[in-house]
């Protein structure tokens, strides 16, 4: 091997030399911006690709680091330094095994090697990082990210244990759980994909594979894994419990509400006789949140939370600090806030009764099953479920539901408006365009096979219209799906836009396509509060509440199609007009939808009492 002064892109090659000084300097990102190149081609530099593994451990990326290091010593394996480098590297791993045999080995080799100048002065040294050597460090780094609610940290701490330790599979589950709550289900699919065979005989990670697939849009795949899960754990309340929550996308009505009842009558406390009260002094309403089936309905359930303020005190029960990332949806719109995530049921209920709760709006349904139990539990509060919660469950579960412009009736609370949007103007500034644009906000799990059916058809009808989906979980792992679910030539007439707001989507949509199946009515208000028309099916279950909100609203008649056939036709109708409507349906004030939930609250009270 000739000296390494003598090879291309050497030590002393200028561009190495200056990435040296910088990451002595701490500038990694300026060390990495030089080396890249070097590294490419079909002659990599030896030195720079050894720098560049320093670099990326000193920017935390220690899989990286070992994928580099590990290369370096395939290409110089009697250079000291690279062995040295692994030896560190796999203890700071949680590896002793591969530690102390590359440490042996750089012991053996001495002074051999020229990379040694390279090494950076901060860098631990093999016996340094072996004497502090930990079990699955980065799995545990990930933990207490976690806990302190550095959700992105902890997401990066767990992908990189699972590319250092393929074979750990509760790690693998660990990160695959968030990934969920980051919205990747494709990513996580195809994580769990690679270890279904464990996943046969692991109910968590049977659950787990079964919500990724609902997810990502695959609902066979889905059930197969629900009923694995369920075979394997058939008394488990959280097992049944994400069956449920992901019923609302891969069952049909009859079949869901059977799963609901089902758990309800498995997992929920005995009946006993409820004791409640017409409240003296101002209501205390409690909004259960630690985690919601439709997360962008956070913004509706702080807009209304907030507007009780001066009439009734508000408690929210999530999960994790109101200062998480998570949780800035909902920050600041309750009075108290309280992290119930690690409790039990029982404790809970108990929380209710202490803090003198008159009634629990539950906004998280089957996604959160112990906030569920805990409400079978309770007997001291009227227990209300806010819109959405599959099943259409009550007793011993929940007294009343709020629903989307249904008349009131007995145990069912039609607010009037449907959906609280607070701030939407309809004056939302139109960007031009040159083609007619169908647009939805809808997400993987929504594009069940009546919906793209239609979709299809549709553009099929319309061939120089296009279709745009709100950019949420269509990553780069999920184009591959879309092709897939709608095949190649409609899929090139599919555009993802990335919209951080709603207003600035509708604001590129002629007519808004409602898909079949929803967790609430938001998609269709939010498109009729910025002025567009929204096609929908007009479904009658809970599972399927565009039609019923869009009935209710007074603006149905020519947007409401009983079949595909109807749809279609209600589409073109829209598009057709010789000049496209812009309707004009206010958006219910949250103020109105806080005041009504609570005189209804007191008058369920007084009827009780």
């Amino acid at each position: 091997m000739a000296p390494l002064g003598e090879r291309e892109g050497s030590a002393l090659d200028p561009s190495v030399a200056a990435a040296s000084g910088r990451l002595a300097a701490g500038d990694a990102a300026g060390a990495l911006a030089l080396l890249s190149p070097l590294i490419a081609g079909d002659a990599p530099s030896l030195a720079a690709r050894f720098l560049l593994a320093h670099t990326a451990w000193q920017m935390g990326r220690l899989d990286w680091a070992l994928e580099l290091a590990r290369a370096c010593h395939e290409a110089a394996p009697m250079d000291s330094a690279a062995a040295e480098t692994l030896a560190s590297l796999y203890a700071q791993c949680g590896d002793p095994i591969e530690s102390i045999y590359f440490g042996k080995l750089a012991m053996a080799l001495g002074d051999r090697g020229e990379l040694a100048p390279l090494m950076p002065k901060n860098f631990p040294r093999f016996d340094e990082a072996f004497h502090a050597i930990a079990e699955k460090p980065r799995l545990a780094k990930a933990k207490s990210e976690l806990a302190a609610g550095k959700f992105g940290d902890a997401l990066e701490s767990a992908r990189q244990h699972v590319a250092i330790d393929e074979s750990d599979v509760a790690g693998r589950g660990f990160y695959v759980a968030l990934l969920l709550r980051a919205g990747r289900p494709c990513d996580a699919a195809a994580a769990l994909g690679q270890i279904e065979h464990e996943a046969q005989e692991s109910a968590p990670l049977a659950a787990l594979y079964a919500q990724s697939l609902t997810a990502a849009g695959d609902a066979p795949g889905a059930r197969h894994w629900h009923a694995v899960a369920t075979e394997l754990a058939p008394e488990d309340p959280g097992i049944a419990a994400a069956h449920v929550a992901d019923g609302t996308w891969i069952e049909e009505a009859p079949a869901l509400t059977k799963l609901a009842e089902t758990w309800a009558a498995n997992h929920s406390a005995p009946a006993r006789p409820r004791a409640l009260s017409v409240p003296s002094g101002p209501l205390v309403i409690a909004y259960l949140v630690p985690a919601l089936l439709d997360r962008e309905d956070a913004a509706a359930i702080a807009a209304v939370a907030s507007a009780h303020r001066g009439s009734a005190k508000t408690i929210a029960y999530a999960s994790g600090a109101q200062s998480w990332t998570e949780n800035a949806p909902l920050s600041g719109a309750f009075d108290v806030w309280k992290d119930v995530n690690e409790l039990d049921p029982a404790t809970i209920a108990r929380y209710f009764r202490h803090d003198g709760v008159h009634a629990i709006i539950d906004a998280a349904g089957f996604a959160s099953p112990a906030t569920l139990v805990a409400l079978s539990h309770c007997t001291t509060a009227l227990r209300v479920s806010w819109l959405g919660n599959p099943g259409a469950i009550g007793a011993p579960i929940y007294d009343a539901r709020i629903t989307a412009y249904h008349a009131a009736s007995g145990n069912e609370w039609g607010i009037d408006g449907g959906y609280p949007l607070a701030g939407v103007r309809h004056d939302v500034a139109r960007v031009d365009r040159a083609v007619l644009q169908f647009g939805s906000d809808a997400s993987l799990a929504q594009l069940d096979d009546a919906t793209v059916s239609c979709w299809g058809a549709l553009l099929r009808a319309e061939p120089e219209g296009r279709l745009l989906l709100r950019a949420r979980d269509y990553g780069a792992a999920t184009i591959d799906r879309l092709v897939a679910r709608f095949g190649r030539e409609n899929a090139a007439r599919i555009d993802l836009v990335a919209a951080e707001r709603f207003e600035e989507f509708y604001a590129r949509v002629d007519v808004a396509l409602a898909p079949r199946r929803g967790a609430s009515p938001r998609m269709a208000a939010e498109a009729l509060a910025c002025g567009v028309p929204v096609v929908a099916f007009a479904g009658e279950s809970a599972a399927e509440p565009y039609g019923s909100f869009l009935a209710g609203a007074g603006v149905a008649s020519d947007m409401l199609g009983k079949d595909e056939a109807g749809y279609v036709s209600c589409a073109l109708t829209q598009i057709r007009r010789p000049t496209l409507a812009r309707v004009a349906v206010d958006a219910v004030d949250a103020a109105a939808f806080a005041t009504e939930i609570e005189e209804r609250v007191r008058h369920t009270l007084r009827q009780a009492a």
